[in-house]
Protein backbone atom coordinates (compact mmCIF):
# COMPACT_ATOMS: atom_id res chain seq x y z
CA UNK A 1 0.00 0.00 0.00
CA UNK A 2 1.22 3.65 -0.66
CA UNK A 3 1.72 6.24 1.69
CA UNK A 4 -1.03 8.51 2.80
CA UNK A 5 0.83 11.31 1.01
CA UNK A 6 0.89 9.16 -1.94
CA UNK A 7 -2.48 8.29 -2.74
CA UNK A 8 -5.71 10.47 -4.07
CA UNK A 9 -8.30 10.07 -1.87
CA UNK A 10 -10.23 12.97 -2.47
CA UNK A 11 -13.11 13.39 -5.09
CA UNK A 12 -12.19 16.82 -6.18
CA UNK A 13 -8.84 15.83 -6.70
CA UNK A 14 -10.15 13.05 -8.89
CA UNK A 15 -12.49 15.22 -10.76
CA UNK A 16 -9.42 17.95 -11.53
CA UNK A 17 -7.77 15.09 -13.20
CA UNK A 18 -10.69 13.98 -15.10
CA UNK A 19 -11.05 17.65 -16.33
CA UNK A 20 -7.99 19.05 -16.95
CA UNK A 21 -5.32 15.99 -17.09
CA UNK A 22 -4.28 13.88 -20.33
CA UNK A 23 -4.77 10.70 -20.83
CA UNK A 24 -3.29 7.66 -22.03
CA UNK A 25 -4.55 4.04 -22.98
CA UNK A 26 -2.48 0.60 -22.48
CA UNK A 27 -4.52 -3.01 -23.22
CA UNK A 28 -5.25 -3.72 -19.49
CA UNK A 29 -5.15 0.02 -18.79
CA UNK A 30 -5.75 3.66 -19.24
CA UNK A 31 -4.08 6.45 -17.58
CA UNK A 32 -4.96 9.62 -16.44
CA UNK A 33 -2.26 12.22 -15.29
CA UNK A 34 -1.91 16.43 -14.43
CA UNK A 35 1.39 17.79 -12.77
CA UNK A 36 0.49 18.88 -9.65
CA UNK A 37 2.46 22.02 -7.48
CA UNK A 38 3.63 19.24 -5.09
CA UNK A 39 7.10 17.47 -4.65
CA UNK A 40 6.32 14.04 -4.65
CA UNK A 41 3.58 11.97 -7.35
CA UNK A 42 -0.02 10.68 -5.46
CA UNK A 43 -2.03 7.68 -7.34
CA UNK A 44 -5.69 6.49 -7.67
CA UNK A 45 -6.96 3.72 -8.61
CA UNK A 46 -10.41 2.78 -10.23
CA UNK A 47 -11.66 -0.43 -10.89
CA UNK A 48 -15.48 -0.35 -11.65
CA UNK A 49 -17.92 -3.26 -11.37
CA UNK A 50 -17.98 -3.36 -14.86
CA UNK A 51 -14.50 -5.48 -14.58
CA UNK A 52 -16.04 -8.15 -11.50
CA UNK A 53 -19.14 -7.95 -9.53
CA UNK A 54 -17.21 -9.57 -6.95
CA UNK A 55 -15.60 -7.64 -4.44
CA UNK A 56 -12.43 -9.99 -3.94
CA UNK A 57 -11.88 -10.33 -7.32
CA UNK A 58 -11.51 -6.20 -7.97
CA UNK A 59 -9.79 -5.71 -4.37
CA UNK A 60 -7.01 -8.48 -5.75
CA UNK A 61 -6.77 -6.53 -8.97
CA UNK A 62 -5.55 -3.28 -6.67
CA UNK A 63 -3.53 -4.36 -5.02
CA UNK A 64 -2.04 -6.42 -8.06
CA UNK A 65 -1.86 -2.75 -10.18
CA UNK A 66 -0.26 -1.21 -6.79
CA UNK A 67 2.54 -3.46 -6.83
CA UNK A 68 3.03 -3.05 -10.31
CA UNK A 69 3.30 0.74 -10.06
CA UNK A 70 5.43 0.45 -7.15
CA UNK A 71 8.16 -0.75 -8.98
CA UNK A 72 8.53 2.44 -10.98
CA UNK A 73 7.60 4.89 -8.60
CA UNK A 74 10.97 6.10 -7.73
CA UNK A 75 12.42 6.79 -10.97
CA UNK A 76 8.83 8.71 -12.01
CA UNK A 77 9.13 12.41 -12.29
CA UNK A 78 7.97 14.26 -9.16
CA UNK A 79 4.80 16.61 -9.09
CA UNK A 80 1.99 14.33 -10.59
CA UNK A 81 -1.51 12.97 -10.00
CA UNK A 82 -2.30 10.10 -11.60
CA UNK A 83 -5.07 7.90 -12.09
CA UNK A 84 -5.00 4.00 -13.03
CA UNK A 85 -8.40 2.88 -14.85
CA UNK A 86 -8.57 -0.85 -15.27
CA UNK A 87 -10.49 -2.36 -18.19
CA UNK A 88 -12.42 -5.51 -18.20
CA UNK A 89 -9.71 -7.55 -19.91
CA UNK A 90 -7.40 -7.48 -17.24
CA UNK A 91 -9.54 -10.79 -15.26
CA UNK A 92 -7.52 -13.74 -15.71
CA UNK A 93 -3.70 -11.90 -16.30
CA UNK A 94 -0.50 -12.42 -14.90
CA UNK A 95 1.25 -9.92 -12.29
CA UNK A 96 3.44 -9.74 -15.11
CA UNK A 97 1.23 -8.36 -18.06
CA UNK A 98 0.05 -6.15 -15.76
CA UNK A 99 3.91 -4.50 -14.86
CA UNK A 100 4.33 -4.94 -18.91
CA UNK A 101 1.32 -2.79 -19.35
CA UNK A 102 2.41 -0.27 -16.73
CA UNK A 103 5.62 0.06 -17.75
CA UNK A 104 4.20 1.08 -21.46
CA UNK A 105 2.17 3.51 -20.64
CA UNK A 106 4.67 5.50 -18.10
CA UNK A 107 7.09 5.63 -21.15
CA UNK A 108 4.17 6.47 -23.66
CA UNK A 109 3.43 9.72 -21.75
CA UNK A 110 7.45 10.44 -20.87
CA UNK A 111 6.56 10.54 -16.94
CA UNK A 112 9.35 7.43 -16.60
CA UNK A 113 12.47 7.58 -18.20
Amino acid sequence: MFAKRNRLKKTADFKKVFKDGKRAAGDLTEMRFLQNSLDFCRFGFIISLGVSKKATVRNKIRRRLMEAVKLFTPPIKKGYDIIFIVKPKIVGRTQLDLIKNVEQILRKTRIYP
